[in-house]
């Protein structure tokens, strides 16, 4: 766990969750992504908002949750064997300040910000699960092994969003395509 990545995150959103799971882990997140604190000691909001390095004058404006509902009523963090590996599919592009990497899960294709992978870009071979809440809603779990690392939620991609990507997309095959007809004249 790079720890440096998880605190500019929630330094820039101003926004940290804490939850515990089933077996008293603490695990923190800035709302689109939580990570185990393995081997980091429990912290308090206070505690959070001073390990993280929100400055003095920010700390007001910071919403910290703690809310003592556990990681497991959201999500399943257990090691989950049976997982579903999702495929990345390339191109990854930058679409209001973050890096969109496209996906493809069994429901078909999901986007997630590329950058909540880096907190955990040191713990070696990871992979991408793909995971359904209770009511359907797919997330994925980030896996070294066996052990879940991170739980990232996919980019809401529905009205404007995903209809000015589609555009954009359409315009980047348009304009290939027409370089790739030049060429071949």
């Amino acid at each position: 766990m790079i720890l440096k990545n998880l605190a500019a995150m929630c330094r820039k959103r101003l926004f940290i969750e804490m939850f515990h799971d089933g077996n008293d882990m603490q695990w923190i997140g800035e709302g689109h992504a939580i990570y185990p604190m393995v081997g980091i000691p429990e912290v308090n909001k206070e505690q959070v908002m001073f390990l993280f390095g929100i400055p003095e004058k920010n700390r007001a404006k910071c919403m910290v949750t703690d809310l003592g509902y556990t990681v497991d009523e959201f999500y399943d963090v257990s090691d989950g064997a049976a997982d579903n590996e999702v495929q990345i599919m390339p191109p990854a592009m930058m679409t209001g300040g973050n890096l969109l990497t496209p996906i493809m899960t069994s429901q078909g294709i999901a986007f997630f910000n590329a950058e909540y992978l880096k907190p955990v870009s040191d713990c070696g071979d990871l992979s991408l699960y793909e995971r359904y809440t209770k009511s359907g809603d797919l997330y994925l779990v980030a896996k070294s092994g066996m052990m879940v690392e991170a739980v990232v939620l996919p980019e809401d991609m529905s009205g404007d969003r995903g209809k000015n990507l589609l555009e954009h997309l359409q315009q980047i095959t348009e304009m290939m395509a027409a370089q790739l007809g030049e060429e071949e004249t």
